[in-house]
């Protein structure tokens, strides 16, 4: 897959571009704010319909205007493939080859692109929730059966806990009523399990490959799922724990609360690791994340590597550009904020790569 050009106004504090692609790695440098990071994200709002960092779609919008729209050219194995977004008065609007998109669980993942921020690191900092946040935006991409039974077991999740705290206030019970969203549950979380513990077994090899490519150490790093189905069925747990659901107000057990546990030689990374570490195993997830991708979707990812380099020796650094290098990766999109040091990593591929300046946000400069 290949993002041939791109067109963006009033994203975030882009106002008026318009680039076109050719060549395999794209460079982006340019002074913190001057807009590079949100170019970034412009393309994986086209691709994934939001933004990676913000929630409400309002918060793109440039300041002082009412509106931003990004229209884009994707080349996949089937041809050319035009889409558009926009977004004005709280109305955000979807289309490919000018026919709107009326759900936009149909066109995620039609278009798959990997993320790798400064702020990856609360992946590996920060509760629960984003790792399996990690897991989910990867399997809902080319399975549907899961993303499905994703969306209703979260909804059914919110159901039964909503009951849960009825039930607290009104110092009541119905088992009937609970028993209906246990069923449900019941349905839903196995399908989850599964395709999680799959994609746990065939990720790992994956992502040890690209650790210790990048670290060049024999230090063992893993990921290791957890989770409550593996010790009982998704109804026997909720059984087993339905009194102290009840006192807790909330479901105490289930798919909701599955856990990626990530240890370096056997302690917890976020620990123990050093930053260099830590970053070297966030770079090793995601380009783990662009093969996985690969050999379901049956194409190559779009990387966006933003300020990648940072926090990285000499000799990590030059690990990850011979990685980037390889065949492996599809288009690449890489920014960093001095130009020198930028050109002088990409010259050392051996791959054709253009390199822009940014300014402001308005103006792009081509200098190598």
């Amino acid at each position: 897959m290949f993002l041939k050009n791109i067109k963006i106004t009033n994203y975030k504090n882009l106002s008026d571009v318009e680039l076109s692609f050719s060549s395999k790695i794209f460079g982006l440098t340019g002074l913190n704010g001057a807009g590079k990071t949100n170019f970034l994200d412009s393309i994986y709002f086209i691709a994934n319909t939001r933004s990676y960092f913000y929630k409400s779609d309002a918060q793109n919008i440039r300041k002082g205007e009412n509106f931003f729209y990004i229209s884009a050219n994707f080349k996949t194995n089937s041809g050319k493939i035009p889409v558009s977004a926009s977004f004005s008065e709280n109305k955000k609007v979807f289309k490919v080859e000018d026919k709107r998109v009326k759900k936009f669980s149909d066109y995620y993942g039609k278009f798959p692109v990997i993320f790798i921020t400064p702020n990856d690191t609360e992946l590996i900092l920060n509760g629960s929730e984003i790792r399996r946040s990690f897991i989910d935006s990867v399997i809902s991409i080319y399975n549907k059966e899961y993303l499905n039974a994703l969306v209703y077991y979260k909804k059914t999740l919110e159901q039964r806990n909503s009951l849960l705290k009825k039930f607290s206030i009104s110092k009541t019970y119905n088992k009937e009523f609970l028993d209906i969203y246990n069923e449900k549950l019941s349905k839903y979380a196995p399908v989850i399990f599964e395709a999680r513990k799959a994609f746990i077994n065939e990720f790992l090899p994956l992502f040890q490959y690209y650790y210790q490519s990048i670290a060049n150490t024999a230090e063992k790093a893993e990921i290791i799922y957890e989770s409550h189905l593996f010790d009982s069925d998704i109804a026997n747990l909720l059984a087993e724990n339905e009194e102290k659901d009840r006192v807790l107000a909330r479901t105490t057990h289930g798919v909701h609360k599955d856990e990626l546990v990530l240890k370096l030689d056997g302690r917890l990374l976020r620990k123990t690791g050093s930053q260099g570490q830590q970053k070297s195993f966030l770079i090793a997830m995601k380009f783990a994340k662009s093969d996985f991708l690969k050999n379901h979707t049956g194409f190559k990812p779009i990387l966006l590597l933003d300020d990648l380099f940072d926090k990285l020796d000499a000799e990590r650094i030059s690990k990850v550009v011979k990685l980037v290098s390889d065949d492996k990766f599809g288009q690449i999109f890489i920014t960093h904020t001095n130009k020198n040091r930028l050109n002088e990593i990409l010259s050392n591929i051996k791959t054709d790569f253009s390199i822009f300046e940014i300014e402001n946000g308005t103006f792009f400069r081509k200098i190598a």
